[in-house]
């Protein structure tokens, strides 16, 4: 409305002055009343039509800007859980190392972004929207990172308490990480709002964005050096778990070719059992690698040699055990199960009872089936549900 009565008064003005000018000549015409209506009026469309497309513009550039820096984020790889059970444990260490790290760099990239934002004491809305992406950024990658640790419970908690342990303290770390960039999102929610109702941001809120964001900072500070050690510390496991079953000698060798076929099928299927809950113990991995190892020299022993291929077979099962390769652990264990039959037939005997199907599909521990809560080991973590 002020600007009508602007852009009408400076018209009503320049029609006086013109008046004034020109009182020895010709008297001007006045326009009609209609007339300088219209032309106001297509001044006032003009204006208005001016100003929406200068605010498209500012739109348009924010959202350049916003979507600029969204490509500049790395961005974390998200692994298919059904992708986890065929990772062997070091893999899957591997992984998880690399989901810390993704999540560490996504928060000191949100810090140096909100660092950038309030140093000059004052936030945009412009700046608000592309913390939030770095915000939106760490959370991914913060998930992700809870996700791989949660794998690795379901497929290896039962096998390897001390890298539990360590693990859970890792946990906590990234339960803590998450918390401290649902604060800076918190604080972000209360400027864009304050911002978008036009009121004059208060100091106090800047400095509790910079806090949030040092919180963050000094989390993960000495964070990626705690998982690089857990992971070596797998590492150091599965080559003593492999040590172990190299220096493992046979306790009970078969009498002859039916008792090694019926300590085979024995193997195979104690194998089949432990595996129906898609992990292995440490009790049930000691008992499996001796039963191995005793039904691989009975073969020796007793199989001729026709059968020594079966005997590396489960040597190699064996190994693929201790190495914590699971998934290849039960496709050897699938084939010398297929191989039992067909073996005892040649030489005449009947193996009592069936097989033990190993699980497959929906039993194996991936999405939904995987452990959380108070069913991960260590129990309930704070800021985790």
């Amino acid at each position: 409305m002020k600007r009508i009565f602007v852009i009408f008064m400076g018209l009503f003005l320049l029609t006086a002055c013109g008046g004034r000018a020109t009182t020895n000549t010709a008297v001007p015409t006045l326009l009609p009343t209609a007339a300088l209506t219209t032309d106001v009026d297509a001044t006032v469309v003009a204006a208005v039509a001016a100003t929406a497309t200068t605010q498209a513009g500012i739109d348009m550039a924010i959202e350049t800007a916003v979507s600029a820096t969204a490509t500049a984020l790395p961005t974390p790889l998200p692994v298919e859980t059904t992708e986890y059970v065929t990772m062997t444990e070091e893999e899957l260490a591997a992984l998880i190392d690399t989901a810390v790290s993704e999540a560490i760099a996504a928060t000191e990239s949100t810090a140096a972004e909100v660092s950038s934002a309030t140093s000059d004491t004052a936030v945009t809305t412009t700046e608000v929207q592309t913390i939030t992406v770095y915000v939106s950024g760490a959370e991914e990658a913060i998930a992700l990172a809870e996700e791989a640790i949660d794998a690795y419970y379901a497929l290896y908690g039962d096998l390897a308490a001390e890298a539990v342990a360590e693990l859970s303290a890792i946990e906590a770390e990234l339960a803590t990480l998450n918390e401290n960039v649902a604060t800076i999102n918190e604080t972000l929610v209360t400027i864009n709002d304050t911002l978008n109702a036009g009121l004059t941001l208060a100091e106090d809120t800047i400095t509790q964005l910079e806090t949030a964001a040092a919180t963050a900072l000094a989390t993960v500070d000495g964070y990626q050096a705690q998982v690089d050690a857990w992971q070596q510390q797998v590492a150091t496991a599965v080559s003593a778990r492999q040590q172990s079953l190299d220096m493992m000698q046979p306790v009970n060798v078969a009498a002859d070719l039916p008792a090694t076929l019926t300590q085979v099928q024995s193997y195979a299927n104690t194998m089949a059992s432990a595996f129906a809950d898609g992990t292995v113990s440490q009790a049930e991995m000691q008992m499996l690698l001796q039963a191995g190892v005793d039904s691989a020299a009975s073969l020796q022993a007793n199989g001729g040699p026709a059968m020594q291929s079966v005997a590396q077979n489960i040597t190699t099962l064996n190994k693929q055990l201790a190495s914590g390769q699971f998934t290849q652990a039960q496709i050897s264990l699938a084939g010398l199960q297929a191989q039992l039959p067909d073996l005892a037939a040649s030489a005449g005997i009947t193996l009592p009872g069936g097989g033990i199907t190993l699980p497959s599909g929906d039993n194996l521990p991936s999405g939904s089936n995987l452990p959380s809560g108070s069913n991960r080991p260590g129990g309930n973590l704070p800021g985790r549900p």
